[in-house]
């Protein structure tokens, strides 16, 4: 591996390290957000509130393995999680969902508009990590691979 290759790898762990933080921010302000409005929903609409505790799972458990592994398929799953929340809002303020239209046009409200920022953002944080975690899992797979490779050789040149 040449110091270039070394340096980018180098960077681009820390740049993972950096999105890993910001995902699991997220995705702990993801169940924030639906923590504090579930209780308006259980009386409201039932099955809004079966979404909520369905997304609050989801969210738990990805920020278990994102918190212990680095696996690109755990931030494409959030990247996931949070753009169906987000159309999921989009149409709740758009058109409504069946028995609940009391929300359509309330764009403005503070805990809605708060639940925006967080699942545009952690669309975004989730990509870019899946995108980086590729990155340096292909880099550990190949320095891996060349690692076996002379390892053999070694092996041959002995015997």
């Amino acid at each position: 591996m040449t110091y270039e290759n070394s340096l980018r790898s180098i960077r681009n762990s820390s740049r993972l390290a950096n999105r890993r933080t910001l995902t699991i921010l997220g995705l702990s302000g993801l169940i924030a957000v639906h923590v504090l409005d579930l209780p308006s929903k259980i009386a409201e609409v039932p099955y809004l509130a079966c979404a909520y505790g369905a997304a609050i799972l989801a969210a738990s458990i990805l920020i278990e393995r994102i918190a212990s592994r680095d696996r690109a398929i755990d931030y494409l799953a959030s990247a996931a999680l949070a753009l169906s929340v987000l159309v999921t809002f989009v149409i709740n303020r758009s058109v409504g969902m069946p028995l609940a239209t009391d929300d359509i046009g309330n764009w403005l409200e503070p805990l809605g508009f708060l639940s925006l920022f967080i699942e545009a953002s952690l669309v975004y944080q989730s990509a870019r990590g899946f995108v980086l975690a590729r990155r340096v899992g292909s880099a550990k797979a190949h320095k891996g691979a060349k690692s076996l490779r002379l390892q053999t050789q070694a092996q041959k040149l002995a015997a």
